[in-house]
């Protein structure tokens, strides 16, 4: 698997371990810290998807009000997941197309 830009090791093991516990969230599936899932895999994550996880890990519901405030997570723990997740993201550079829902779901507006 090639990556670009980032050649601190601790630092993909961060992003790793964030699309490992969302991957484990979306598909109901313990997958080991070992695994690296298929550009076929990640092409199938929707924007949809990642703001559920998103709004899990820090609101603790996947559907929160706007009314709601963080009790899982700082206010910047997004940012971060979103830069970890769009780091495996076969199409990265691609922005979001909301019409045909492709490209890369972590570049929507």
């Amino acid at each position: 698997m090639q990556h670009h830009c980032i050649t601190e090791p601790t630092q993909i093991k961060q992003y790793h371990k964030v699309l490992i516990k969302m991957m484990t969230y979306l598909n109901g599936v313990a997958y080991t810290q070992a695994h690296e899932f298929s550009s076929e895999e990640l092409e199938c994550l929707k924007l949809h998807n990642i703001y559920c996880w998103m709004a899990w890990k820090v609101y603790g519901s996947n559907d929160p009000s706007p009314h709601n405030n963080p009790t899982e997570g700082r206010s910047t723990s997004p940012k971060h997941y979103k830069k970890a997740i769009s780091f495996y993201m076969p199409n990265r550079r691609m922005q979001w197309n909301e019409v045909t829902k492709a490209g890369n779901p972590t570049r929507s507006e």
